[in-house]
This record gives C-alpha cells, structure tokens and sequence, in this order.
C-alpha cells in the first residue's frame, strides 16, 4: 500500500519525533550525536522553516518547528537519509535505522508552544538520565538559559513570549520549567504505543528480585513473561523492564524508583545499561522485540 502523503501546511507548528527501530542507540555515541546535531544546524540554516526547540535522547529526538514555503520533508530527509547511511556503513550494516517514518504533529494552538518547548526539555529528566535539564547537553534547553546557540535556533522568538526584556524572559522560563519538574507526570505530546495487558502464558519461572515483580505488573506484565529461565541475568531483566516503564509505558524516573523502592540514581544506572544493550546484544534486542510484540 503506498504511503500517505503528508499535508504541507506553510505557517503550521509542528512537533516532530523520530525513533530509532527496535529502540536501538544510535546516539549513544557523543561524537555521533555532535554531528547530528551539527547536520541539523547547517541543513537548518539552508531551510527556510524556523526551529524552536529540540533534544537528542539515545533512540531518538524532538524538534518543534515551523514550515515556510519550504516542506518539512526539505529539512528532514536529507538529515535522516545522511545519518541513516553513514550509521550504517561505520557498522558494516544494513537496513533501517529509524522506525518508520518521522512523525510530525501539529499544534493546535500557538498558546501550546511554550508548553511543547518544556516538554522537549524535560525529556531527560523524564527518562531519568539527569535530575535537571542544564545536565543534559543535547537540548535547547542551555540556549533557553541564555548560552549562545545555534543561528538556526529560533529560541529568543519563543522566549519574547514571557518577556520583551530578554534577562526577565530568562528567568521566567527557568521558573517554568522548575514548575513543570516539580508536577511529575507530564501530559505526552505524541502518539505513543502503551504495553497492553497481554502476556505469554506461564512458565517455569525463577523468583523475579524484590521490586521487579511490581514494575512488571505495573506494565501489565506477568513476572513470567520476564524472568524465565535462560533469558538473562538479573541485571538485563532490570535494564528490560526500565527500558519499558520508560520509553514505551510512559512512566518517569521517580515512578519507577519508587515502584522498586530504590534511589532514582539507581534507576539511571540501569537506563544507560539498557543503552548499551540494545547496542551491543542482539540478544537483548530480540527479548524487548518479544515483549512489544505483545503490545496492545
């Protein structure tokens, strides 16, 4: 079935999101990410579009933007088809790298965009790879702070929003975005896949350690589904099921904690072995590719 053609809207704002298939890490890598982001920038400036905002997470990233005359596709295939390749061809591999295609949603209302910008913000945080913004440096947020960022960064446009005095303007937005930590779950600007109820029928399973059992219930989930004999050590059955809560459930750093009951430095530990993971264990791979397929 041909795909459907995108509507090409000049003047809409748009939250795009893109994700790695199979929630593989390609931007683990720092050098990586720099020259995505570096890629971006220069196709940016050559766009005749504006960007808002943006963050670059390990299986995938967040652009809010606004078309001209040019389509969204000027910006985006260029960028994704280059890192696509090149993702490939340092791996000796072939096939896709980004699931599907991007997603491109449009704001309803222009109030939305200050909303949309500290969602993108607090991404990381939500993930529970840092506990503040400033800590992450693959986002706007920095340029949001007043650091100096890229010319094809539109940040100062949404920051007149708060204010025309570009210091009050600041400190009105760092006050927004200490609001936004300090409610929890924010609202998700994106269509999301929710893990279903579903779950494989029950085997011989090992005891799942103390916290675990909850979390995978919590994701609808039978402990058996996930702590099965031969299917890993411990320690990837944490990676496993944080990697759900988190990426695909929805849940925040501090949900999880606390549904196992430990610290939430314990929690970004095992994300960034989750990371490493999916990169390095085809294995690993194959176990989260199971467990989506039992999505709803």
């Amino acid at each position: 079935m041909p795909r459907v053609a995108r509507v090409f809207d000049p003047g809409s704002m748009l939250h795009v999101l893109s994700r790695a298939n199979q929630g593989e890490a390609i931007f683990a890598e720092q050098g990586e990410t720099r020259l995505f982001l570096e890629r971006l920038w220069r196709q940016g400036a050559e766009w005749d579009g504006r960007i808002y905002a943006y963050v670059v997470m390990p299986n995938h990233f967040h652009l809010l933007l606004r078309v001209n005359r040019q389509p969204l596709a000027a910006l985006m295939h260029p960028l994704l088809s280059w890192y696509a390749h090149r993702y490939n061809w340092r791996r000796q591999k072939q096939g896709h790298v980004f699931q599907a295609r991007y997603q491109s949603l449009p704001l309803e209302r222009e109030a939305h965009l200050l909303e949309l910008v500290r969602y993108i913000h607090l991404n990381p945080v939500r993930a529970g790879l840092v506990e503040s913004p400033d800590e992450y440096p693959y986002s706007s947020h920095s340029t949001y702070c007043g650091q100096k960022g890229p010319a094809a960064l539109a940040a100062g446009e949404a920051l007149a929003l708060f204010s025309r005095d570009r210091r009050r303007a600041v400190q009105q937005y760092r006050q927004f975005v200490k609001d936004g930590m300090s409610l929890g779950r924010m609202p998700d600007w994106y269509r999301r896949r929710r893990l279903g109820a579903r779950v494989t029928p029950p085997r011989a399973a090992r005891t799942p350690p103390q916290g675990l059992g909850p979390l995978a219930r919590a994701l609808g989930l039978a402990p058996s589904a996930v702590f099965t004999p031969g299917k890993g050590s411990v320690a990837e059955d944490m990676a496993l099921l944080l990697h759900l809560a988190i990426e695909e459930a929805g849940l925040t750093g501090g949900e999880v904690a606390a549904l196992l009951g430990c610290h939430r430095s314990t929690v970004r530990r095992h994300l960034r072995r989750a990371e490493s993971l999916r990169e390095r264990s085809p294995v690993f791979r194959q176990r989260l590719a199971r467990l989506a397929r039992e999505r709803k």
